[in-house]
């Protein structure tokens, strides 16, 4: 038997699955859950063989739990699963171990097909995908990194001499909260998930030179 947890923050389709999953005679569903907490929680109580994972949780991100998952219950297999296709999720997902990455379109029997395959240790990322994924996130960053204004492009630099947001106001004569907006949508633009990852991609693409000069 097959155990199955089901982490997805819209109850409507958490349950359509969890129903679905259970008339396999297969598998059974130990538990659902909402949020990246309680999918983790869920899965040190019931050390299931597979997590079926939405990318968009509440509160977090479902890459979250299959990073838990990788560094703590590597036995169980995680499927990610999203209503959109996203070169980030694959590499994302690709990175965190998970076995497979599928749309919510995916018919019912694709899926149980899918939680069966992935239990026995099929894997339906691979490393060609990811690298491709990969590729095309790298060549859309530079687009948005070479569309920047010259104010935006300032601030990337500073960012990557290691200054802090209230530093890089009182350089540019902003508010720290007008720095943060700005940091925000930067991420949004650049499909980052956070500050050390926006730093890591200054490092890379915005040459040392120009970004000492920007101080």
């Amino acid at each position: 038997m097959i155990k199955v947890v089901i982490c997805d923050d819209h109850t409507l389709f958490r349950q359509a699955v969890e129903s679905m999953v259970d008339s396999h005679p297969d598998m059974t569903v130990v538990a659902g859950a909402a949020s990246v907490d309680e999918g983790i929680e869920a899965l040190k109580t019931h050390e299931p063989d597979v997590a079926v994972v939405d990318v968009r949780l509440g509160e977090g991100n479902g890459i979250m739990v299959a990073q838990w998952v990788k560094a703590h219950l590597s036995q169980c297999k995680v499927i990610m699963i999203s209503a959109f296709a996203s070169d980030r999720v694959t590499v994302d997902a690709y990175t965190a171990s998970a076995s497979a990455f599928v749309l919510k379109q995916i018919t019912a029997d694709e899926l149980l097909q899918t939680i069966a395959d992935v239990a026995v240790g099929l894997h339906f990322i691979s490393p060609e995908e990811a690298r491709t994924s990969q590729q095309r996130l790298n060549q859309s960053k530079s687009q948005v990194l070479n569309d920047l204004s010259p104010s935006d492009r300032h601030i990337l630099s500073l960012l990557g001499t290691g200054k802090t947001d209230p530093e890089i106001a009182t350089i540019m004569y902003l508010s720290t909260q007008t720095i943060r907006n700005r940091m925000s949508r930067l991420l949004g633009e650049f499909g980052l998930a956070n500050r050390t990852q926006l730093a890591l991609f200054v490092a890379q693409h915005i040459p040392e030179s120009e970004r000492f000069e920007s101080e």
